[in-house]
């Protein structure tokens, strides 16, 4: 039961996104700046309790590759943000949408391209399926 409300709210929050940034009346950078900075202060909440509990040190430093990789997944997740929040508030709600239910495809699609993963059948067959609607 749990985790059918969780699931239900995880939907309703998904699908109501778009809506929420056009009725915020506030530019897309701005949005996305206290949304981004909303959820780097519940991760750093949950790293500082992490820590404590597992008695490690809290500002202990990653290796410089990881910190290569957390600048860039940052910076893609940022273009990304913007360029939903730009669209919600230039375009209609329903192409909005459809382009961010488009992210799977994206996703297959570059991950065939940068990580050399095989493209399956079934990826083609969930494709034709997720355009029929």
């Amino acid at each position: 039961m749990k985790n059918t409300l969780l699931f239900f709210v995880a939907i309703v929050s998904l699908s109501q996104a778009a809506n929420l940034v056009r009725l915020a009346q506030a530019p897309a950078l701005m949005i996305g700046f206290w949304r981004l900075l909303g959820a780097g202060l519940i991760m750093f909440g949950l790293k500082w309790l992490n820590s404590r509990r597992q008695n490690q040190s809290f500002l202990e430093y990653p290796p410089r590759e990881t910190w290569r990789w957390t600048f860039l997944s940052g910076s893609l997740f940022f273009v990304h943000l913007w360029t939903f929040f730009v669209a919600a508030q230039t375009t209609s709600i329903a192409t909005c949408m459809i382009l961010f239910a488009s992210n799977p495809i994206f996703t297959a699609i570059g991950s065939w391209i940068f990580l050399k993963d095989r493209f399956e059948k079934r990826h083609g067959v969930a494709f034709a399926l997720a355009f029929t609607g």
